[in-house]
């Protein structure tokens, strides 16, 4: 068997074992007999058509349907001789005996063109689904199944089934790979019929509709009758179990091959509707129709009695847009339903039957859930109805997971009903044959042990990571023990025998039937892990059960049998009371309990554990919910190897080697047991609180205490039996997201992986008053037997420290334990970033930052401190622990020393030479003071460097201070100090006065103003590395940049003389400190602050760039009418003494570091500057909306808003120009024109009254950054009083012309999307041009101008971008003429309506974007041209761009309809494909301008990708083709004429300036999901879409729901 094969009947083996292919079994299926025994395939439905397959054609899908007469497809083989049959076969008038709707009769067949003297026969094969049909020959055609027994698949058989061939435009609307139908009707040529004759089988069949379209389910069809075995394995027969039987009724006009059953009424809550007649219901079945479908009359009563019945229930109205689309009317909050095993709980409906069987419909087929929330009433109004329809059509989904056998002999109809109520489905897993099994843990306060209840009477059973077997006190006083000694369960249940039961085997095996190898019955040694006893017991068969679950949410309850050993009730001693016995968990052995879950359920043999919660066996998922997302957690889990005996010692627990333990960071210094450096380390959920062995312990309990020192130590109370050593007063304590705040504990597993474990799991509340810490040591008499036998571990990991992580055995570890069940993106291993707030005192001009725990006032932020320090840590009222001396911490808190204090060594003085000291310093006012070391409470909030996600609480160590030290601060610190910016003593360049640290300088080597060198000695600005003076550093204690005299002389007297012609002003009183000042009213202003020259600090000799000073950095306002230059004279009044140690030439101020993005990155040493962020962001500056802040009282409760969604447009092509217009223009009326090239947005549409932006303002001159060659520039209007309006050029791309306008601000339109549909609306405002009406020429005549999609600051894409908050990419789709495209700016996905609907932004191929200085068109590297594969010949260097003179390159561009090439490039391109078609007869006309080449359109035949031609590959830089093929490479021009669809390129402005080589233009790019990502720099493209069976005129424009 192929393993094609094996994994399609993988949905029926319902069996556990392998299959054996025996000599007779393979004769069998090559002979195409299957000695009279069914076949069976699986069924599969498609999400998107919510059609049913079944894969018999060639492993091809078939689409199902029950009114089908035929099986046609367009995949024909022929079976030797001749393949048609001849219009007399009887097979041919069967053919012939259901005719399909608006197919003309044109008798039985055809001459056939080989032999004119044979008549072969035709058949009408019929797509219900698209309405079409087809004239085609009939066939034969190979099938093949599998033979079945109902339980197992056990052969493949190929048959040979007479088919009508179809074309392949008989496909639409059919599943996406589906290639026909196989129709099952009443007819002699459907396919049960036909497997019946061949197969020498029974004229029935039944179905098992999945109830999934997921790649793992699959129902199940068999053709030739019964049996048919479900999950579990046990169950019985289900066609000898069905619900009811009824007869089969034929169609009142006997039109249709379908099935049809007859009803005396229809009932809701058992109450009979009211109909208009008495007449009996004819009822018809179809797999054609999703949802089931009622006569108008019959659907009015039955919506109406439902709509009675769920009176009180929450109704939702309107309906979501998905239950429109349905047609469902009645829709219900489905939290508010309640649920039961056969779906929710809602009035069942029943079809009372011919011969009194009901067909019920339950919740679960009655009920279709359309959103998260939301369930509909799954049956809809029928519609069009001819004729006599009948009342009912049942639909596909009313049928799934219900059996329906259909019995032409007996001429009956049998259903199972919903098989949710049997505890199976239709559905199997296709890989493993069923569903993970999930079940609640509990734990038990008083043994701290997990219990879960498996068992059928409830009582739970101890969990035990270690156990080998499944054991409880068995119920009955005798039960059945039919496992005899020479079993495979015996021989397994007694291979692993625990240390402590040695004695009872010997002892056992001498007994009467006690021993497994000698008596007449299995005994076995049940073990209890906790107390250490065993016992001898016998080992029986029982039943267990459990839910299956998706993951998310459990399904369904499942039975299983299972292996079990019986104990004696004094075995349950030590565990919890409720238990009935224990649950084994251990590795190795086939009746742990995942292991015979995994064998029954054919589930994977791995299992995940959540304590205190839930236990999945048989695999993932594991959702769990969040706000705005239902993350696998199973997806981001670390993985470690599980060891084993001998490696390690120890057979049936769960083993991991770990390199060692850290505290605090701090490795310690233990002493491996594998004789190397690891050390063993189990898990066990029998041992309450982790235990490690006493040489282990002591090293660690030490560790422990020399870091946790500040919390107040108080006596284990009386009322707790664990042994803890340590514990705390829990209001010592604070806390944070993942527990209390205390050192983080590390296990650094063998590969590479760590576990980690904080507060919440390293300290355990053990009354309201204290926390203990939650290791202890381990006992010797537990060290001697755990692990059932072996060397002890070194550490056993107790279910304390499982609790509320997500363990998947075998075996990997979530990284986060409390934060992994509240906070899905946290992890220890990838830590978020901190943020928190930056205020700026007016009165000191300092910055303080809101970082202190507990509410305590804010910090002063100062980038030269070495230290964090504080007034009130250290506060009579705050006691606090200070730090031993010989502390590491005490070290690093002494290195740094400040200028002009004594220096303290570390030691406490005469009150306490063992406390630890320090020196914290003022730099404002250059005190400093002694002060003891303690830690310090800080408290921040995570953050995706967008929105503060939860707070965080985290320790720090510094000194304490007396209150006077606060001088000079802001009057909202008392005493408070932050220096924690420089905690990593690694500055960008190194000064030796702070010994390595202190301060962060740069190197830079230049000042310029206005891009003029100021005059400097050489090498002022240098740092004196031996001396440790001169050089530039950062400080934000000082309020403005101070330099040296020297260097601050020679910048004032340049700048002077630049700002020359500005008027000067007098210093107010409190600004004497500045040398120069401006009147304000004499200075315009940018959106860079005032229009003065820049100053440019030049980095590292110009290969860092420049630090450029605007006027927003150099000029500040001190009144309303005075600006004064902010750059001071070091020792002035504004340069405090001894702010930086080392006499630094230059001091960059807080002030000039404002608005700037700095990122200090102390791993690589280096430091990135934004510059001003109003030049970088433009319109949308990140400080003009920052950090959205909501650090008050709800900020940290982890909930966010929802993400912006990208935004979509509908494209359409105008025939007249071959331009593309986008619906962006909001109210104004009209379409904008779509320029690959144009760099803004213009309209004709301004109102009269529009808003003007001045002329000075920055985005004026972006504005004019790229102008046309051919444009004169202008930036200004005019001058209306003292208003200075800004004036743009606006660019006719179709003719070249220009025009000129005010710059304004548009209000534009889109709808959000979620990349399949639109979902809601959304306005944004766009900085864009207004334009003349006369530029409208040659643009559409509906356009109202042009949106500019280039690269440039001003581009419809790039504003989207910043305004909406979504990505820098945007994928265009364009139609052909009379369709609709659709461009999506803002990222995210693509789908196209397909069968089924096609992703097709996940299949693209990418080639990266170029960029000309020049322009800001999209260019692409192209090295070469062929024709049909061949090389075109092309003077070297013809594509390449030339990036000095902006000249040549490969451009793209919508503005040109069809791709213009260079005269060099174009002639060699159109010899090549003239000689690679020179077989296509020309067109008779001459080819009309600007097209040279044309041929006689019926002379190309026709393919999937439009005319068959030479194809034209343009060979991108890294070796993938852009292909141009078919309906791109030609272009219809009408009169019988279709002609090459490339030209040459004129003398007229193109589309793109700068005279590329080639303009790639939109013809080519027509049906192709093209795709600009502007973040990676990189073009995507989809190829021709029309080869994948879609274009993109199939965008889904009906509004979806959001």
């Amino acid at each position: 068997m192929s393993r094609a094969e094996r994994h399609l009947l993988l949905a029926v083996a319902l069996c556990a074992a392998v299959l054996a292919f025996s000599p007779p079994c393979a004769c069998a299926a090559a002979s195409g007999a299957s000695n009279g025994k069914p076949l069976v395939t699986a069924i599969t439905k498609d999400a998107a058509t919510s059609l049913y397959t079944i894969p018999i054609k060639d492993g091809h899908p078939l689409v199902l349907d029950l009114a089908g007469a035929l099986v046609w497809t367009t995949a024909c083989d022929a079976a030797g001789g001749n393949a048609t049959l001849e219009c007399h076969h009887h097979y041919c008038m069967h053919a012939h005996s259901y005719h399909p709707p608006n197919c003309p009769h044109n008798g039985y067949g055809r001459a056939d063109a080989g032999d004119p003297f044979r008549c072969k026969c035709t058949a009408h094969p019929y797509n219900p689904f698209s309405g079409d049909s087809a004239t085609a020959d009939l066939t034969r055609t190979t099938l093949s199944a599998n033979a079945t027994d109902g339980k197992n698949p056990l052969f493949p058989v190929k048959f040979t089934a007479v088919a009508s061939c179809a074309p392949d435009s008989m496909t639409v609307k059919l599943p996406a790979g589906a290639v026909g139908v196989a129709g099952v009707g009443r007819t002699r040529l459907a396919l049960q019929a036909q497997v019946a004759r061949s197969q020498k089988v029974a004229n029935k069949f039944a179905l098992c509709l999945p109830g999934g379209a997921g790649a793992g389910d699959a129902g199940v069809a068999i053709f030739g009758g019964g049996p048919l075995f479900l999950l579990p394995p046990g169950r019985p027969d289900v066609t000898a179990t069905l619900a009811g039987e009824t007869p089969l009724r034929r169609s009142k006009d006997n039109f249709s091959p379908g099935y049809f059953i007859s009803a005396t009424k229809i009932a809701v809550n058992q109450q009979q509707i009211n109909l208009y007649s008495n007449d009996p219901l004819l009822i018809e079945l179809s797999t054609r129709i999703p949802y089931t479908e009622l006569r108008p009359d019959v659907y009015r009563a039955l919506i109406d009695a439902f709509d009675k019945a769920t009176t009180g229930r929450k109704r939702v109205s309107p309906a979501p847009a998905t239950a429109t689309a349905a047609g469902f009317e009645l829709c219900y909050d489905s939290r508010e339903l309640g649920s039961t095993r056969v779906g929710y709980a809602v009035p069942q409906i029943e079809l009372v039957l011919d011969g009194g069987k009901n067909w019920t419909v339950f919740g679960g087929n009655s009920m279709a859930q359309v959103s998260g929330d939301v369930a509909c009433l799954a049956v809809v109004r029928m519609k069009g109805e001819k004729g006599n329809p009948p009342a009912v059509v049942i639909g596909g989904f009313q049928m799934e997971n219900n059996l329906v056998v259909f019995d032409e002999e007996k001429q009956r109809l049998g259903f199972s009903g919903l098989l949710w109520g049997r505890q199976t489905t239709c559905t199997n897993d296709a890989g493993n044959g069923g569903k993970p099994l999930v079940t609640a843990v509990t734990k038990d306060d008083a043994t701290k042990l997990y219990t879960i209840s498996v068992t059928d009477d409830g009582r739970p059973l101890a969990v035990d990571l270690s156990g080998q077997l499944v054991w409880s006190t068995c119920a009955a006083a005798s039960h059945p023990t039919v496992i005899l000694p020479y079993e495979r369960e015996c021989i397994d249940a007694n291979r692993l025998t625990p240390p402590r039961c040695w004695s009872h085997f010997a002892a056992a095996a001498t007994g009467g039937d006690a021993g497994y190898s000698y008596g007449n019955k299995c005994t076995a040694r049940p073990y209890n892990g906790v107390s250490g006893a065993c016992a001898a017991g016998d080992l029986t068969r029982t039943t267990l059960a459990a839910d299956s679950t998706d993951g998310s949410n459990p399904l369904y309850r499942v039975a299983f049998p299972a292996v079990a050993a019986c104990a004696p009730s004094s075995l349950l001693a030590s565990l919890p009371s409720s238990a009935a016995g224990v649950a084994g968990l251990g590795r190795g052995s086939s009746l742990a309990l995942h292991s015979q879950v995994a064998a029954t359920q054919r589930v994977s043999r791995k299992f995940a554990l959540c304590l205190p919660s839930v236990a999945v066996f048989g695999g993932g998922p594991f959702v769990l919910i969040f706000p705005y997302n239902r993350p696998d957690i199973t997806a981001s889990l670390s993985y470690t190897a599980l060891r084993r005996k001998p490696e390690i010692g120890g057979e049936g627990g769960y083993y991991i080697t770990a390199k060692g333990i850290t505290v605090n960071q701090q490795r310690l210094p233990l002493t491996s047991n594998l004789g190397g450096d690891s050390l063993v380390v189990q898990l066990s959920t029998t041992v309450a609180y982790t235990e490690l062995r006493h040489d282990v312990y002591g090293v660690f309990l030490k560790a422990w205490n020399d870091v946790v020192a500040w919390p107040k130590k108080v006596a284990r109370p009386a009322s707790v039996s664990s042994p803890f050593e340590v514990c705390y007063e829990s209001r010592t304590l604070s806390s944070n997201r993942l527990g209390y705040a205390v050192p983080d504990i590390e296990i650094e597993l063998e590969d590479g992986a760590t576990w980690y474990i904080f507060g919440g799991n390293s300290l355990v509340q053990v009354d309201d008053n204290t926390v203990c810490f939650a290791f202890v040591e381990m006992k010797q008499k537990e060290a001697e037997w755990v692990g059932y036998g072996g060397d002890s571990p070194a550490v056993v990991i107790g279910g304390y420290q499982m609790e509320h992580n997500l363990v998947l055995l075998l075996v990997s570890l979530s990284p986060s334990p409390i934060a992994t069940a509240t906070n899905p993106h946290h992890s220890p291993s990838k830590s978020k970033p901190i943020v928190t707030r930056l205020g700026k005192d007016p009165a000191t001009s300092l910055y303080t930052i809101s970082i202190s725990g507990n509410g305590a006032a804010p910090l002063v932020v100062d980038l030269a401190g070495a230290l964090l320090w504080s007034t009130t840590a250290c506060s009579s009222s705050s006691p606090h622990r200070t730090i031993p001396r010989t502390s590491s911490v005490c070290t690093i808190a002494n290195r740094n020393h400040p200028p002009g204090c004594p220096y303290a060594g570390g030691g406490g003085g005469e009150r306490n030479r063992c406390a630890c000291a320090a020196y914290p310093y003022n730099p404002v006012s250059g005190r400093c003071e002694r002060g003891d070391v303690t830690a310090l409470p800080l408290a921040a909030n995570a953050t995706d460097g967008e929105n503060p996600l939860f707070p965080v609480s985290f320790t720090t160590f510094g000194p304490c201070a007396p209150p006077s030290l606060a001088a000079s601060l802001p009057a909202g610190t008392p005493g408070q100090l932050a220096a924690g910016l420089r905690e990593n003593p690694v500055p960008l360049i190194k000064s030796p006065k702070n010994g390595g640290g202190g301060g962060y300088y740069l190197r830079v080597t230049d000042i310029a103003v206005n891009l003029k060198s100021i005059p400097i000695p050489p090498k002022s600005l240098d740092l004196d590395a031996r001396r440790g003076v001169g050089g530039v550093t950062l400080s934000t204690v000082t309020p403005y940049t101070a330099l040296r005299t020297d260097i601050y002389r020679s910048l004032l007297n340049a700048f002077d003389a630049a700002t020359s012609g500005i008027p000067r002003a007098p210093a107010p009183a409190p600004a004497r400190h500045f040398e120069m000042c401006y009147e304000a009213s004499a200075l315009s202003t940018t959106r860079l602050g005032f229009a003065v020259a820049n100053i440019d600090l030049v980095l590292d000799g110009g290969r860092s760039g420049n630090w450029t000073f605007p006027g927003g950095s150099s000029l500040v306002q001190v009144d309303e009418r005075t600006v004064c230059f902010a750059f001071v004279e070091i020792g002035g009044s504004m340069s405090p003494p001894a702010t930086v140690a080392g006499s630094p030439a230059v001091v960059i101020g807080g002030f000039q570091m404002e608005n700037n993005l700095l990122l200090f990155d102390l791993e690589k040493g280096t430091l990135g500057i934004s510059s001003l962020l109003y030049k970088i962001t433009l319109l949308l500056s990140l400080l003009a909306a920052p950090l959205l802040f909501s650090l008050a009282a709800g900020a940290g409760n982890g909930e966010q808003s929802p993400p912006s969604r990208p935004i979509l447009t509908r494209l359409a092509k105008d025939p007249a120009t071959n331009l593309y217009t986008a619906a962006v223009n909001n109210g104004a009326g009209g379409q904008m024109v779509l320029d690959l090239a144009g760099p803004l947005i213009w309209t004709t549409k301004c109102p009269p009254q529009h808003r003007n932006i001045p002329c000075h303002a920055g985005v004026c001159a972006v504005a004019n950054r790229n102008h046309r060659e051919n444009c004169p520039y202008t930036a200004v209007t005019g001058n209306s009083g003292d208003h200075c309006a800004c004036s743009a050029t606006a660019y006719n791309p179709a003719n070249g012309q220009c025009g000129y306008g005010d710059l304004t601000t548009a209000h534009l339109s889109a709808n959000a999307t979620d990349g399949k549909n639109p979902l809601y609306p959304v306005t944004f405002a766009a900085v864009a041009s207004c334009a003349p009406p006369q530029l409208l020429r040659s643009l559409p005549s509906a356009a109202a101008g042009v949106a500019g999609f280039s690269r440039a600051l001003l581009s419809l894409p790039t504003q989207v971008a910043g305004r909406l908050k979504v990505e820098k990419k945007f994928a265009i789709c364009l139609p052909a003429t009379g369709e609709d495209g659709a461009a999506i700016i803002g990222g995210g996905p693509f789908w196209l309506q397909a069968a089924p609907p096609q992703q097709v932004s996940d299949r693209l191929r990418y080639t990266p974007l170029l960029k000309n200085p020049r322009n800001s068109a999209y260019y692409i590297g192209v090295t070469g041209v062929a024709v049909n594969g061949a090389a075109v010949p092309l003077p070297p260097g013809a594509l390449s761009l030339s990036a000095r003179r902006g000249t040549g390159g490969v451009a793209l561009s919508t503005a040109t309809p069809y791709t213009a090439l260079r005269t060099d490039i174009y002639r060699p391109l159109r010899d090549a494909f003239a000689a690679a078609t020179a077989s296509v007869p020309r067109a008779a006309s001459p080819a009309p301008a600007p097209f040279e080449i044309c041929y006689q359109k019926s002379a190309l035949p026709s393919t999937r990708i439009g005319p068959y031609t030479a194809s034209v590959d343009l060979m991108l830089a890294g070796g993938e083709n852009f292909t141009v093929v078919g309906a791109s490479a030609v272009v219809d021009v009408g009169q019988d004429a279709v002609c090459f669809a490339f030209v040459e390129m004129g003398n007229a402005s193109p589309a793109v300036d700068q005279s590329p080589a080639v303009i790639i233009g939109g013809h080519q790019m027509e049906d192709n999901l093209v795709v600009f990502d502007l973040e990676k720099w990189q073009f995507g493209y989809s190829g021709l879409l029309l080869g994948t069976m879609t274009r993109c005129g199939n965008f889904d424009f009906s509004m979806g729901s959001h």
